[in-house]
């Protein structure tokens, strides 16, 4: 009985061809019969076949493309290279190499190194060489300020916009209105030369939340100091558009500067000095 069950089985397979096999054994066309339309169908199973396994085929080969290389080992969040460039186990600072997998640093070029001994145990091969080559050779300059300009004009980056919004930064800046000192920014101060400068014009921007970019929603303002006085008499003048009207130097802080004018105050002797401007190369 299970000789004959055999005897079946082989039958079974050898009358159950494959798939290529059963479209070349199809039995010819009975007479009367276009026989081009016969061969057009053959054409057409085999060119879905070979589709089939081009697609296969190519898919294997754009996964081989990211893993050949180890790049999709990398791992961004531990990479930081703000330590000190060291083997983290010779501490020595020659040849050394950071893995992009785990964000040690290694030293080593050949077999017998330590990055090449982290890489074959923990499989990492992904590696970036720290060493820099670049000297100054007398590129970099320095500028040293010396001597105050008698006006400034400071401008107050308040808009950035990319393709889509503009946006404002609405903060408030607090300033004297007079006597901003800059001595602290200049190489070496003159006793001859103020360095004490003297609001004499504030521009202020205003518009509502989201109209930025209309004009009809956005109001400048210029404040204007009148004359050289100071104190409780020193006046203040508001102008917006051909409307000039007096406010209280209280109120000038209250707006969202934009620009502003700074005059240095006069010098405090006849004597004149004109430095130029040195550039030390380094």
């Amino acid at each position: 009985m299970s000789s004959a069950h055999h005897v079946l089985d082989d039958s079974l397979d050898a009358q159950r061809p494959t798939k290529r096999a059963r479209v070349d054994v199809t039995p010819a066309p009975p007479e009367g019969t276009d026989s081009s339309a016969v061969d057009t169908r053959k054409t057409l199973v085999h060119e879905e076949e070979d589709d089939e396994e081009e697609e296969s085929g190519r898919g294997q080969t754009e996964v081989s493309r990211a893993s050949d290389l180890y790049l999709d080992t990398i791992n961004r969040a531990a990479l930081d290279f703000d330590f000190e460039k060291l083997c983290s186990v010779s501490l020595s600072n020659i040849n050394i190499y950071g893995c992009l997998v785990c964000g040690k640093y290694f030293q080593g070029r050949g077999r017998k190194s330590y990055a090449y001994a982290h890489a074959i145990h923990d499989d990492h091969h992904v590696f970036i060489n720290l060493e820099t080559t670049k000297e100054s050779a007398g590129q970099l300059r320095r500028f040293k300020l010396q001597r105050l300009p008698p006006y400034i004009i400071l401008h107050f980056k308040r808009f950035t916009k990319n393709v889509f919004v503009e946006e404002k930064n609405p903060t408030i800046v607090n300033f004297p209105l007079r006597g901003l000192d800059l001595r602290d920014f200049v190489d070496a101060p003159s006793s001859h030369l103020s360095t004490l400068y003297d609001l004499i014009a504030n521009v202020t921007h205003e518009s509502a939340a989201g109209t930025t970019r209309d004009k009809a929603s956005t109001v400048w303002k210029a404040h204007l100091r009148a004359g050289a006085g100071g104190g409780e008499s020193e006046q203040w003048f508001q102008i917006q558009d051909l409307i000039v009207e007096e406010i209280r130097k209280e109120m000038i802080f209250l707006g969202e500067t934009v620009l502003q004018i700074w005059e240095r105050r006069a010098d405090t002797s006849s004597g004149t000095l004109n430095p130029k401007m040195e550039i030390d190369k380094v």
